[in-house]
Protein backbone atom coordinates (compact mmCIF):
# COMPACT_ATOMS: atom_id res chain seq x y z
CA UNK A 1 0.00 0.00 0.00
CA UNK A 2 1.26 3.39 -1.05
CA UNK A 3 1.89 5.77 1.82
CA UNK A 4 3.15 9.52 1.69
CA UNK A 5 4.55 8.51 -1.84
CA UNK A 6 6.52 5.63 -1.23
CA UNK A 7 4.78 1.82 -1.57
CA UNK A 8 6.75 -0.37 1.17
CA UNK A 9 7.37 -4.04 0.59
CA UNK A 10 8.16 -5.26 4.43
CA UNK A 11 6.86 -4.28 7.83
CA UNK A 12 10.21 -2.83 8.22
CA UNK A 13 10.57 -0.07 5.83
CA UNK A 14 6.83 0.53 6.26
CA UNK A 15 7.93 1.79 9.45
CA UNK A 16 11.04 3.49 9.04
CA UNK A 17 9.66 4.96 6.12
CA UNK A 18 6.89 6.29 8.28
CA UNK A 19 8.83 6.67 11.56
CA UNK A 20 12.23 7.59 10.39
CA UNK A 21 13.13 10.88 12.13
CA UNK A 22 12.28 9.34 15.63
CA UNK A 23 14.11 5.93 14.13
CA UNK A 24 17.05 8.73 12.91
CA UNK A 25 17.18 9.80 16.49
CA UNK A 26 17.03 6.56 18.50
CA UNK A 27 19.49 4.84 16.15
CA UNK A 28 22.09 4.47 18.95
CA UNK A 29 19.41 3.39 21.06
CA UNK A 30 17.61 0.44 18.85
CA UNK A 31 18.49 -3.04 18.77
CA UNK A 32 18.99 -5.20 15.67
CA UNK A 33 20.52 -2.58 13.33
CA UNK A 34 23.80 -2.34 11.49
CA UNK A 35 25.83 0.49 9.72
CA UNK A 36 23.28 3.30 11.69
CA UNK A 37 26.06 5.75 10.05
CA UNK A 38 24.04 5.23 6.69
CA UNK A 39 20.46 6.17 8.28
CA UNK A 40 22.02 9.94 8.50
CA UNK A 41 22.75 9.81 4.74
CA UNK A 42 19.86 8.59 3.61
CA UNK A 43 18.12 10.72 0.74
CA UNK A 44 14.34 9.80 1.48
CA UNK A 45 14.61 7.39 -1.35
CA UNK A 46 14.21 4.36 -1.00
CA UNK A 47 13.22 2.55 2.33
CA UNK A 48 13.59 -0.73 1.10
CA UNK A 49 17.16 -0.45 0.40
CA UNK A 50 18.20 1.34 3.28
CA UNK A 51 16.26 -1.66 5.40
CA UNK A 52 17.95 -4.14 3.54
CA UNK A 53 21.79 -1.86 4.45
CA UNK A 54 20.57 -1.16 8.48
CA UNK A 55 18.38 -4.48 9.64
CA UNK A 56 20.19 -6.80 11.42
CA UNK A 57 17.94 -9.13 13.57
CA UNK A 58 13.92 -8.36 12.89
CA UNK A 59 12.98 -9.52 16.03
CA UNK A 60 15.41 -7.50 18.38
CA UNK A 61 14.39 -4.59 15.86
CA UNK A 62 10.71 -5.19 17.05
CA UNK A 63 11.42 -5.68 20.44
CA UNK A 64 13.10 -2.59 20.89
CA UNK A 65 10.99 -0.85 19.06
CA UNK A 66 8.00 -1.71 21.58
CA UNK A 67 10.20 -1.50 24.63
CA UNK A 68 11.06 2.44 23.35
CA UNK A 69 6.76 2.10 23.24
CA UNK A 70 6.25 0.86 26.65
CA UNK A 71 8.98 1.80 28.91
CA UNK A 72 10.37 4.93 27.42
CA UNK A 73 6.97 6.60 26.26
CA UNK A 74 8.00 6.78 22.50
CA UNK A 75 4.96 7.42 20.41
CA UNK A 76 5.52 5.26 16.93
CA UNK A 77 3.46 5.68 13.60
CA UNK A 78 1.50 2.36 12.46
CA UNK A 79 1.65 1.89 8.95
CA UNK A 80 -1.91 2.30 7.65
CA UNK A 81 -1.97 -1.13 6.04
CA UNK A 82 -1.70 -2.32 9.87
CA UNK A 83 -4.36 0.52 10.75
CA UNK A 84 -6.50 -0.75 8.09
CA UNK A 85 -6.19 -4.46 9.36
CA UNK A 86 -7.10 -4.04 12.44
CA UNK A 87 -10.08 -1.67 11.75
CA UNK A 88 -11.31 -4.53 9.53
CA UNK A 89 -10.61 -7.05 12.54
CA UNK A 90 -12.65 -4.86 14.60
CA UNK A 91 -15.11 -4.62 12.39
CA UNK A 92 -15.66 -8.46 12.02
Amino acid sequence: MEENGYHARSFEDAFIAKNFEKIKNKKDDLGGLKNVQEIDDFDGGDYYALTERILDKKSDFAGSLLYAALVEGETWETPKYIMDGLEWIHKN
